[in-house]
């Protein structure tokens, strides 16, 4: 019997962790509850039941269960737990000498290690949410081999690749997170959003079912539920899977920025401005909501006020390569070429290769705005070896032609008809061919 119960002990700390992971923290302290009647010395069972009550803001149900094992000061986790209590409840003189006492019983080594990794991982966080992702991955993979196996870590490394735009590189990281922590959900919706732009149907669809089948009230199920509803062009399902990841938990600001991106897909504009200015009270740093402001105010034909909030973005995330794009764009439409290509030009410096076909077309435009158009045929000729069946480019190829006032009109006819078999039912391109014939030719 007593060389079962050690065997025992760990199934039910499993189950304790597993609850945790899941953040079913009312069902850990339900079952902590019972153990620790049952074994009421036990520090483990009053460490994690004072970290229940801590996690559901219970501060002076953590003080009392956590304060004599704090003052005996042999348990570190309890002692942590107490000090985390008395600074909820504003008692610090109570805190601060528990504290001190776990801190002399600590090897000097042991803490060195300790704060290098803390060091690591506090520097790895404080890039990501400044939004410099190469940074966070140095600090990320300076870490030991077991903390890189971690699923914190492992979240983050993905949610930088993907901030990089380097979808694969960020499913991967994702996949390995969840082949090896099935009940961790934290930062899952980054999954979802990941899926969706490498339009990978088949595993956002298997990734939405498991979620929803065995994490029902988490908000990153729902969000990755209405990211697969969007791949399938059910856009009023994927509404509804969103609005249901914003009931789940409200401060979850993706939730509410992707339902803004569907409402905006399906041109309800207003329903798409809330949800956009919803995401920003969650989170005022998210930069993804002040763009799709900005993109709803372009669309509604207002390029002055989708300019201030491209602006936001940029203020938060400096070098991201669409905020960038978008910038240019809009400067190009309010007539200042030359200062939309000093942003774009930036953005090409800190482009994926995912996004540097589309920064190189932008910037073909902008030079042929300000009549350079040698170079914005180098542009458009790099982009054509990344992107060969890409119609715009071979009718900007032709336009260029044009604008340098070469008499190539064979050279040209040959790239608006190649741009033409590309995409055949292209208003824009038959008006170009059209043009041809005009009496400028003649001349």
């Amino acid at each position: 019997m007593s060389s079962d119960a050690p065997t025992s002990n760990n199934v039910r700390l499993r189950l304790v962790y597993r609850f945790l992971d899941c953040d079913l923290v009312e069902n850990a302290l339900f079952l902590l509850d019972r153990l620790h009647a049952q074994d009421p010395d036990n520090a483990c069972w009053v460490h994690l039941r004072s970290l229940c009550c801590l996690r559901l803001a219970r501060y002076a149900a953590a003080y009392e269960y956590s304060r004599a094992e704090a003052a005996r000061g042999k348990h570190t986790g309890c002692v942590y737990v107490f000090a985390q209590a008395c600074l909820h409840l504003n008692l610090p003189r109570d805190g601060i000498p528990a504290l001190q006492r776990v801190l002399h019983q600590i090897p000097g080594e042991e803490l060195k290690s300790l704060c290098d990794q803390f060091l690591k991982l506090g520097t790895a966080y404080y890039h990501l949410t400044r939004f410099q992702p190469r940074a966070c991955l140095d600090a990320l993979t300076s870490l030991d081999v077991e903390q890189q196996a971690t699923p914190w870590v492992l979240a983050k490394t993905a949610r930088a690749h993907y901030e990089m735009m380097a979808y694969t590189s960020a499913r991967s990281a994702f996949e390995t997170l969840r082949a090896s922590w099935t009940s961790w959900t934290e930062d899952l919706e980054v999954h979802a959003a990941a899926l969706w732009h490498l339009g990978d149907d088949v595993r956002l669809a298997h990734q939405a079912h498991d979620l929803t089948e065995h994490h029902r009230l988490s908000p990153q199920a729902w969000c990755a539920a209405g990211c697969a509803m969007s791949r399938a062009g059910r856009q009023q399902d994927a509404i509804a899977s969103f609005r249901r990841a914003a009931q789940l938990r409200p401060p979850l600001a993706r939730a509410y920025s992707l339902l803004g991106h569907e409402h905006f897909d399906c041109e309800e504009y207003d329903e798409a401005n809330w949800a956009f200015r919803r995401a920003l009270q969650v989170d005022a740093r998210h930069y993804v909501a002040w763009v799709g402001l900005g993109r709803v105010q372009e669309r509604l034909g207002a390029p002055e006020r989708a300019l201030r909030y491209y602006l936001g973005a940029q203020k938060i995330s400096p070098d991201n390569g669409v905020v960038l794009t978008n910038i240019a764009r809009i400067y190009d439409v309010l007539g200042l070429p030359e200062l939309g290509l000093r942003f774009i030009r930036r953005s090409q410096v800190h482009a994926s290769v995912r996004l540097a076909v589309f920064t190189k077309v932008q910037t073909a435009k902008l030079l042929l705005r300000v009549k350079e158009p040698e170079d914005a045929a180098r542009e458009l000729n790099a982009a054509l070896e990344m992107a060969p069946d890409n119609a715009e480019i071979h009718l900007l190829l032709g336009q260029t032609v044009m604008e340098a006032g070469r008499s190539g009109l064979k050279e040209v006819l040959q790239r608006f008809t190649v741009a033409l078999s590309l995409r055949p039912h292209s208003r824009v391109i038959k008006d170009a061919i059209a043009s041809l014939t005009s009496p400028a030719k003649d001349a």
